[in-house]
């Protein structure tokens, strides 16, 4: 019922159903992973983190977890807090091309080009399709390159 009103993008009723698996098994992961996920589309950031939190409690090595908070941090600036999530998000799953796109963005914001083309570049090789990664990868390499 939760992944019911959680597509229908209902996660207040959504939210209210995984409380209440969690109620009965504190240490259901999906539960705990999927109700940070619905905090965060309603912005409820810090309840969000609180969430996502307790679900590496579970799981301390899922990358989709890692992911999401690198997500939520790099969305609120806390760009040192969200490159360590998406870091342990490739650790856990080193083909996770998204990770390695978004640890691009966060690289190019800090300054580091040179780390932020190397992630862009293993994004593409690992999902070629991924237009994110090509279109940062090319505005990196521009702004690198001399004039």
């Amino acid at each position: 019922m939760a992944t019911r009103f959680h597509r229908a993008a209902d996660y207040d009723r959504a939210i209210a159903f995984y409380d209440a698996v969690i109620e009965i098994d504190h240490d259901h992961f999906n539960a705990h992973f999927f109700r940070a996920k619905a905090l965060a589309s309603l912005r409820r950031h810090e309840a969000a983190e609180t969430g996502f939190r307790a679900a590496l409690r579970i799981r301390s090595d899922d990358a989709r977890t890692h992911f999401n908070l690198g997500l939520l941090f790099q969305g609120r600036g806390r760009l040192e807090e969200a490159q360590h999530h998406y870091e342990r998000a490739i650790r856990a799953k080193p083909d996770y091309a998204g990770a390695y796109s978004n640890l691009g963005m966060v690289m190019e914001s800090r300054g580091a080009l040179e780390e932020a083309r190397k992630s862009y570049a293993r994004a593409l090789e690992l999902d070629p399709g991924l237009q994110q990664a090509r279109i940062h990868l090319e505005r990196a390499e521009a702004a690198s390159s001399p004039k």
